[in-house]
């Protein structure tokens, strides 16, 4: 993953959470917001598919208020990936 698009969809994964509560701070509710909403929970949803099965990031536990979130997942040298195994490695 070391293409500047790639680092760019596994930014926008990992920061997704904060991404959508800055979307949320910065418009006031009503149907434009809604929609922002809507196409950013659809482009992570999709990007995250990608990755996860490419083995760039794993999604982890929330908070309990219903947002995803995840987190890198390296992979060793037999291809493997592991949790917390070189988590710097796709950058």
């Amino acid at each position: 993953m070391s293409s500047a698009a790639g680092r760019r969809a596994v930014a926008k994964v990992l920061l997704s959470p904060r991404w959508r509560r800055s979307l949320v701070a910065a418009h006031p509710p009503g149907p434009g917001l809604d929609r922002a909403l809507e196409t950013h929970d659809g482009d992570t949803r999709r990007l995250a598919e990608v990755l996860e099965k490419a083995g760039v990031v794993a999604e982890v536990e929330g908070d309990g208020g219903g947002e995803k979130s995840w987190e890198l997942v390296s992979k060793n040298g037999n291809g493997n990936g592991n949790k917390g195994d070189s988590p710097m490695r796709w950058f």
